[in-house]
């Protein structure tokens, strides 16, 4: 999550900044930050519900029902709390239903710029990093308040491969500096295990046949929004070749889980996938939970 007062080291500048961003956009600071915070893909506070529930499963506190449905309800992202937070800030639904990247940098802009008042921008040059990256637009499961983290991903990731070796730099220690513990360890995880596992489609129809990038283009930009009409679009005629591709790359996802251990797990645990390699699926068999083999492989800190 920004944490927008952290902008901007004068709170009184700060202050006054955010109540022109206030008037000007109709958004308050607080709603600003509710919503940063409840579409946020780390959740500490889930990850911690969910650890608590597997371990009353395994002293028999409650059976496997309850257990599937609490990790259920933690891991649809952040639904529970997109509600509270419509209900409390409904003005904040717009976010949403809109294009919540181009809103929020408006809002930063404002803020701290005096709307406009003030020029050049105060920011700092990883500050501007900071606040563009957090801009992206939250990409969300069609007709639902599911994250889809997939295809957020892969829009920030297109944001950074952008930027140089400095900016990358600078934009990763600004990112993790202000992360709690879960955030920085699927920060880790992502750039070690998840930006190649997600991208091993495209670039498996890169090496394979470029001429259908453009179609696996619009067969995802139409998945973020409707699942039915992307499928459509790969049972079309001139996208059966497509389809085909993403098949097989998509076996060569499962044959590298099958293989690696580590990635196995850590797919496994951020994504809620079935485990693929043996050692984990015999894990799994013998009352092992996703966590416990995820924290067995990778020793996160929180």
């Amino acid at each position: 999550m920004v944490n927008l007062s952290l902008i901007i080291i004068d709170s009184n500048v700060y202050a006054k900044g955010a109540k022109i961003a206030e008037r000007e956009t109709g958004y308050s600071n607080k709603a600003i930050q509710a919503f940063l915070e409840a579409t946020a893909d780390n959740s500490l506070q889930a990850k911690e519900q969910i650890k608590d529930a597997g371990d009353k499963l395994k002293r028999n506190l409650i059976d496997a029902e309850v257990y599937t449905n609490i990790v259920s309800e933690a891991y649809v992202g952040p639904k529970f709390a997109l509600n509270v937070l419509y209900k409390n800030y409904p003005e904040l639904k717009q976010l949403q239903e809109g294009d919540s990247g181009q809103l929020l940098n408006d809002w930063f802009e404002k803020a701290n710029t005096f709307g406009g008042l003030v020029k050049p921008d105060r920011r700092t040059k990883a500050q501007l990093l900071v606040d563009h990256y957090y801009s992206l637009p939250t990409i969300y499961f069609p007709t639902t308040d599911q994250v889809d983290f997939a295809a957020t991903t892969e829009l920030k990731d297109e944001f950074i491969n952008t930027l140089s070796a400095e900016s990358k730099k600078i934009l990763d220690e600004e990112l993790t500096s202000k992360m709690d513990p879960v955030a920085r360890q699927k920060f880790k995880d992502q750039n070690e295990y998840l930006k190649d596992y997600y991208a091993t489609v495209k670039n498996y129809i890169e090496e394979e046949d470029p001429s259908q990038l453009p179609a696996y283009k619009k067969y995802q930009d139409t998945k973020r929004f409707s699942e039915e009409k992307a499928l459509l679009i790969l049972d079309e005629p001139q996208n059966r070749r497509l389809k085909l591709l993403i098949k097989r790359a998509g076996t060569l996802n499962n044959r590298a889980r099958q293989k690696d251990k580590v990635l196995d797990a850590v797919v496994s645990f951020w994504t809620k996938s079935t485990p693929k390699h043996p050692e984990n699926i015999r894990a799994i068999r013998d009352g092992f939970l996703e966590y416990d083999i995820y924290k067995l492989v990778r020793n996160p800190t929180w």
